[in-house]
């Protein structure tokens, strides 16, 4: 440090050296009197603007850019703060600006700006926060289409799974009835082999469409694999699964089936069963086995009996408490 002292004699009280000095660096400077006319402009000023000093001669920093008070106090003493200019080609630029009152010996008053162009950096945040919101709207659809059937829109086995579960979780908390009904449509494998297998898949597609329109928005339908589906019931005893499972098989059978000019109609068979909170503090995975083995073996009862119709499972039957 000696050295270089030595060899580099600096006169800072020299005004021309300072403006030299303020000229080459690559931060915008601007010197102001107190009337807001500019005395001084550096080089970067001139580049991230557009203005050059020749066009300030006759102007006021203010007059450039708009909302700039110049004869402001500082707000906070040494603070840098965010301003939105427009350049003198009509370009909207962001800024780092900071500014402090000066006082000569002769007690002249003037202002000192000293600005940064953050343009990129501000565009490179608004970029990210796009390609973030990008990616979880990309997150969210893969998310979704993890969850859904491809064929009809519904739940997949194993999303109903874990809505089932939150499910018999919630009815304990809140000690509500909770029903689980399971349908497949009769007699499918025939329906494939009479009309082909896209006629088949559009048959399921149909079901969803019907499914949609007959139960709540609260309840959860879903594929359950191959024709089974299977629908949970939130707050619903089995009367009254009973009632909307059968206005749901009715529904089913008036519908017609229409694919490519082939018109056909199909019946479901639906077996049903419920869940009471009781004082036996069961495990919820074991809840959730018995409830889908139950509405299982109905369904079963109800193919083997004649179909197209809607059986209660025996345990639903029994009184409760027993």
């Amino acid at each position: 440090m000696n050295h270089v002292s030595q060899h580099l004699q600096v006169d800072f009280d020299n005004a021309e050296f300072l403006y030299q000095l303020l000229d080459w660096l690559p931060v915008g400077v601007a010197v102001l009197d107190a009337a807001g006319d500019v005395l001084f402009w550096n080089r970067s000023a001139a580049v991230i603007t557009g203005y050059h000093r020749d066009a300030l001669k006759d102007v006021t920093l203010g007059d450039c850019f708009q909302g700039l008070d110049v004869g402001a106090a500082d707000p906070i003493p040494g603070r840098p703060r965010r301003e939105d200019w427009h350049r003198q080609d009509g370009r909207r630029i962001t800024v780092i600006l900071q500014w402090a009152h000066l006082r000569t010996k002769a007690d002249h008053r003037s202002t000192i700006y000293a600005f940064i162009d953050m343009t990129e950096n501000v565009i490179d945040e608004d970029s990210v926060q796009i390609v973030n919101q990008l990616l979880y709207e990309a997150a969210q659809r893969m998310q979704n289409q993890a969850n859904t059937d491809g064929l009809t829109g519904l739940l997949n086995h194993r999303a109903f799974q874990e809505r089932i579960r939150q499910e018999v979780s919630r009815t304990r908390r809140h000690k509500e009835p909770l029903s689980v009904a399971m349908f497949d449509v009769d007699h499918f494998k025939k329906c494939n082999d009479t009309y082909g297998h896209q006629f088949g898949d559009r048959v399921l597609a149909a079901l969803s469409e019907v499914a949609r329109n007959v139960f709540r928005q609260e309840d959860v339908v879903a594929r359950y694999g191959g024709e089974e589906f299977v629908i949970m019931l939130p707050n619903t005893r089995v009367d009254a699964a009973v009632a909307v499972a059968e206005r749901f098989r009715a529904a089913v059978e008036h519908h017609t089936v229409r694919y490519h000019g082939v018109e056909g109609n199909v019946t479901i068979s639906c077996g049903v069963t419920s869940y009471e909170v009781d004082t036996r503090g069961e495990d919820v995975d074991l809840i959730v086995l018995r409830l889908v083995q139950q509405a299982d073996e109905a369904l079963y009862h109800a193919k083997a009996s004649g179909r197209n119709r809607v059986v209660i499972h025996d345990y639903a039957r029994r009184p409760k408490g027993s």
